[in-house]
């Protein structure tokens, strides 16, 4: 019977032994667990319990509640550690959001409930603990909100700032360096977008970026191409040297589109059609006004040469008049009627010159073939036909051909009286 005591005594001593050793291993964790911020009370109260239990010697029932501490402070601090990730997630997104000019409200409503969640206390085998878990699962849940919103709000963002970039790149882009009015309304545009984006209306920002970019975008690319058409059809019309009211509405109306385009008073689509009909009516005047030019210029050194022959008509000087008014007017019937009046003046000069030309040279062989005859008026009718060469000579086609009528008769009746 000692015998059996004393082995039931070593047999208590060493559940003692362990409870205590373990009881001592549950304290240090905790302890060493409780540098975080987890609230880890409930796992000392229950370590509590453990004490108590080996102070009246239920070292089985000690070692389990021991045990049960140690879990409990683990489970504790891991949901803890679960907790505060979620919370510095969110938080994370709280911050960019701020730093994105985005209200917060509803984020740090959030983060104040997840506190109050965890806060509570809920059963867990007997021992009310913090709700980690529950204020985690709110945190979470918020978290993957957040980050799809600071996903949506960093592309508004991005959008506003390259719209901003086209649109403040408007007025280096225009010759003038004027900003105009699509400048300014595009400008508002961004203020608008700028306005929704700080209020959150991220969908209505970004809407009013796109439009503000997208028109900015197709007035660079219009407008160079609208440019560059202006300035060649301006040094088309200058190569020209044209003068008149037609080659100075032009002009105008190159000038007028140039300041249109500067000030942004006229979108792509219609600064093409305006540029292109500019571009077609400059391109039509050059044609039809070196067309004209030409048939004056020729038309004038005709005359000129004609003038040197002695002719000068009236007819002929205030058509060519009036061909240099239209040139300039751009009227190219009113010009083609003068010149085909003046062209004919010239031909009749020079059916009338010919015609004269051809009555001097039978006369002339009339003459030669009398030479040595008895003609008593020979004589009179060489003077008459050497005064009508004269004349002819000097363009004085009149007084030519009056000659010629009187040596004509004369030879008629030179002839009569010799017959």
């Amino acid at each position: 019977m000692l015998a059996n005591a004393r082995t039931s005594g070593s047999r208590t001593a060493w559940r003692a032994q362990n409870a205590d050793r373990v009881i001592r291993m549950t304290e240090q964790l905790v302890s060493a667990l409780g540098s975080t911020q987890a609230d880890l009370a409930p796992a000392h109260e229950v370590l509590s319990v453990a004490k108590a239990l080996y102070v009246d010697r239920d070292y089985s029932e000690a070692v389990a509640q021991a045990k049960r501490a140690e879990a409990l402070a683990a489970s504790l601090n891991a949901r803890f550690d679960g907790y505060m990730a979620a919370w510095k997630e969110l938080e994370a997104c709280r911050e960019e959001l701020e730093r994105l000019g985005l209200p917060t409200d509803d984020l740090e409503a959030v983060l104040g409930a997840a506190e109050k969640r965890m806060a509570q206390r809920v059963d867990e085998d007997g021992s009310p603990v913090p709700d980690y878990l529950g204020a985690a699962e709110l945190l979470t849940q918020a978290a993957a909100s957040a980050r799809e919103a600071v996903g949506r709000a960093r592309l508004t963002s991005r959008g506003v700032l390259l719209a901003s970039i086209a649109v403040e790149s408007l007025s280096g882009a225009q010759p003038t360096g004027s900003q105009g009015w699509l400048g300014l309304r595009l400008e508002e545009l961004i203020e608008q977008a700028t306005r929704e984006f700080a209020l959150g209306n991220l969908a209505a920002a970004d809407r009013l970026a796109s439009e503000a970019k997208h028109r900015a975008d197709a007035a660079h690319v219009g407008g160079a191409r609208s440019w560059a058409r202006l300035a060649e059809a301006a040094k088309d019309l200058e190569r020209l040297r044209a003068e008149g009211p037609a080659a100075e509405t032009l002009a105008k109306q190159i000038a007028a589109a140039r300041d249109a385009l500067a000030q942004g008073f006229l979108d792509p689509t219609t600064a093409q059609v305006v540029v292109d009909r500019l571009s077609r009516e400059v391109a039509s005047f050059a044609d039809r006004y070196a067309q004209a030019l030409g048939s004056l210029e020729r038309a004038e050194r005709v005359y000129g040469r004609l003038q040197e022959e002695g002719f000068s008509s009236y007819e002929v000087d205030r058509a060519l008049s009036e061909a240099r008014h239209a040139l300039g007017t751009g009227d190219w019937s009113c010009l083609k009627e003068s010149i085909r009046r003046a062209t004919e003046s010239f031909l009749r000069r020079r059916k009338e010159r010919d015609a004269i030309a051809r009555s001097i040279a039978g006369l002339q062989v009339q003459v030669s073939a009398l030479d040595g005859a008895p003609v008593p008026l020979l004589p009179d009718i060489r003077e008459l036909l050497a005064r009508a060469e004269q004349e002819f000579r000097h363009g004085r086609f009149s007084g030519a051909n009056e000659d010629l009528l009187l040596a004509t008769a004369l030879m008629r009746q030179s002839v009569r009286s010799g017959s």
